[in-house]
């Protein structure tokens, strides 16, 4: 027997000290669970528990209460990432040449072609981490025998062609490293890492030590400044999509020795083909970047895939990560008829939705990661969703992505259920 909760504002429930769950009903509760319960004094929740395999009610409170879902809603586009792609689908980024090869120089330019793989020089995935993707890449280009490259690096049109980021995310978000988002060529998480060192006495600005080559190539400008004895340290990264520079906001305590911030590159593609460069630099192959026709002939000379989208699946939701979760989003919607931006991400989902029975209409999604506020689903629509997925031959597949209490972003929650 399974019976599925789902809370959509999830929390570790206090216990009741006044009533004990032998004098309620589960439905009442559950009521009181999260009335009495102090981290969500002022807060507006809904929670439904059902057996799984009968879809019956066992308790509920507020159930068809439309809210702001968060990060549960990766559990949605997962599984219906699941039902569009397959669980053996695979992100391919191709590398190419266009022009000719003559004793050792090539006579045209070197093109990166991106499927949108969020896995490309990720550390969550070994086997298509940065080192082993740049050396596959150099591999490549030695076999082919070349040894001078007169043209440029440079990537094909991006197969996301509209604005990389949802229209209802918030300028504070986007910047910062939970906030990259999908591009045809990601890279590293489409983020970097920012080390502030506090100054030298309250009130001082604070020092960004070791920023990386191609981050100095745009601009930083560092608003960060040392806070008083005992404050906390709140930094915040600001950028804008498509455009150089970074703004970096905030407080730094005295105290600490220094703090690690994630911010999200503005442009990944360009952060790769920084990173092919100095690799191509160290091995002795020159790029001299000079111009050629675009319509000459491409050869290609490597083609590299991800992980299975169900290894992908599982890291999008056991460390629940934006980016991977945004990077299905607009897979999906690339795969269906509807195109890969925003809205082709969203008409794809609501027509999954339809093909297994639910009516997309009781809900709105405007995203994959559940970043956007705009998101909102009820705790009676998840548990709906969760049933019909049970009923698809997917099932067994899709429990393989969700994290178990205990485990990944639930370490404290559910432990040993």
């Amino acid at each position: 027997m399974q019976i599925l909760l789902f809370i959509s504002l999830l929390t570790a429930f206090s216990p009741l000290r006044a009533i004990s769950q032998d004098q309620l009903s589960p439905t009442d509760f559950l009521e009181q669970s999260i009335l009495q319960n102090p981290s969500l004094r002022g807060a507006v929740a809904g929670a439904k528990a059902i057996r799984l395999e009968s879809g019956e009610t066992l308790a509920s409170y507020q159930e068809n209460l439309n809210l702001i879902p968060a990060s549960c809603m990766k559990l949605m586009t997962t599984g219906l990432g699941l039902r569009m792609l397959g669980p053996e689908f695979r992100f391919i980024t191709r590398l190419s040449y266009t022009g000719i090869l003559v004793e050792g120089t090539l006579k045209g330019d070197l093109i990166l072609s991106g499927g949108g793989d969020p896995s490309l020089g990720s550390e969550e995935f070994p086997g298509t981490n940065a080192s082993l993707v740049i050396n596959a890449f150099l591999e490549a280009i030695r076999s082919a025998g070349i040894r001078t490259i007169e043209g440029k690096i440079s990537t094909s049109s991006d197969i996301y062609p509209d604005q990389p980021i949802a229209p209802s995310w918030q300028w504070e978000d986007f910047g910062n490293g939970y906030g990259a988002s999908p591009r045809g060529i990601n890279w590293k998480d489409n983020s970097f890492e920012l080390v502030f060192l506090p100054g030298k006495r309250p009130g001082k600005a604070a020092v960004i030590q070791n920023i990386p080559d191609f981050v100095k190539e745009e601009k930083i400008e560092n608003r960060v400044i040392t806070g008083k004895a005992g404050s906390k340290t709140t930094i915040n990264i600001y950028s804008v999509p498509n455009h150089p520079g970074y703004l970096a906001e905030g407080t730094i305590a005295p105290e600490v020795r220094s703090v690690k911030v994630e911010a999200a590159t503005t442009r990944p593609e360009s952060l790769f083909i920084h990173d092919l460069k100095e690799a191509l630099k160290l091995s002795g192959i020159e790029v001299l970047n000079k111009s050629f026709a675009k319509d000459l002939r491409s050869t290609e000379l490597l083609s590299i895939q991800s992980p299975s989208y169900i290894v992908i699946a599982q890291k999008t939701n056991e460390k629940s990560i934006n980016f991977f979760a945004e990077s299905i989003f607009k897979q999906i919607g690339l795969r269906s008829s509807f195109g890969g931006s925003y809205s082709g991400g969203k008409e794809a989902m609501d027509s999954i939705l339809e093909s297994i029975g639910l009516n997309p209409e009781l809900i709105r999604l405007v995203d994959g990661s559940g970043l956007s506020r705009k998101d909102h689903i009820s705790a009676g629509f998840f548990c709906s969703f969760l049933q019909k997925m049970y009923e698809t031959s997917d099932f067994n597949t899709f429990i393989q992505c969700i994290p178990r209490g205990g485990e990944g972003n639930l370490t404290r929650f559910l432990k040993g259920s």
